[in-house]
């Protein structure tokens, strides 16, 4: 099987948390048992991991002109999704995945594969919470998680102590050692592909992952030019910054545009 793994760092680092320890292990112990692995994060340590594992960096796509300062957080997260799902979305292409495993965390990164082209596998880590925080900013992550969640195939978690998820799609691991943890996981990763082939739940989006992209970041480039036409137009304060800013970058184009106004 060719098994796709997401998460933060990869391999785990002294003070990272028991997720990261976890797809650490669970990649040794997939390469043990004679399995492709990719490892997809968003840092990678400079130790080694497994010898046979691919690691993919799922770095940060496009720049967000207003939102990075208007919207901080989300932006960020948003750069940091559409990398993951391209990195994700690079490596099918290249080679199909069977089945891709994300810690809770880095759930986020699943939404390609719940177009319904990869059986999906989260890794729980703790009980999810609604966000109750009213400003958008903080609260976008928690709401694309929570879809996730509700959309993906499985459940992998440690013990019976997870709750309020649903409990069919609930599968224990608590295994310790790294060959028995990867035994354990691949007959979850069985079950997530009779759940994926059998689901009769209407696909998530009906154009492949490719096209969820692409939309993706087409809807982002037009809320930032919105806002910042906006902001134009109902704040002083930023109509200087942004001639200040042409000043700066261009001169002469500037002098220029100023001339043919004035004229």
């Amino acid at each position: 099987m060719h098994i796709c793994l997401i998460t933060d760092t990869y391999p785990a680092l002294p003070d990272s948390g028991p997720g990261s320890r976890y797809i650490a292990d669970l990649a040794s112990g997939l390469s043990h048992e004679g399995h492709e692995i990719t490892v997809i994060c968003r840092d990678k340590g400079a130790a080694s991991g497994a010898a046979d594992v691919v690691v993919i960096a799922g770095r940060s796509s496009g720049e967000l002109q207003v939102a990075s300062s208007v919207m901080p957080s989300s932006a960020q997260y948003a750069r940091l999704q559409l990398g993951y799902w391209t990195a994700l979305a690079d490596l099918n292409d290249r080679k199909k995945i069977d089945v891709v495993e994300a810690l809770q965390s880095s759930s986020f990164a699943l939404l390609t594969a719940i177009t319904r082209e990869i059986p999906a596998v989260v890794r729980m880590e703790s009980t999810p919470t609604k966000s109750d925080d009213a400003e958008f900013d903080r609260s976008l992550s928690g709401v694309v998680t929570s879809y996730v969640l509700a959309c993906c195939d499985a459940y992998s978690c440690a013990d019976d102590r997870i709750s309020n998820i649903d409990s069919e799609r609930i599968c224990i691991n608590g295994a310790s050692d790294a060959v028995a943890l990867a035994r354990r996981q691949l007959e979850i990763y069985e079950i997530a592909g009779r759940r994926f082939a059998h689901t009769t739940r209407p696909h998530l989006y009906r154009h492949g992952a490719r096209r969820l992209i692409k939309s993706t970041e087409d809807m982002i480039s037009l809320y930032d030019k919105m806002l910042y036409d906006l902001l134009f137009r109902v704040s002083y304060r930023f109509r200087l910054k942004h001639w200040f800013n042409a000043l700066r970058s261009n001169p002469r184009g500037f002098f220029e545009k100023l001339k043919s106004r004035l004229s």
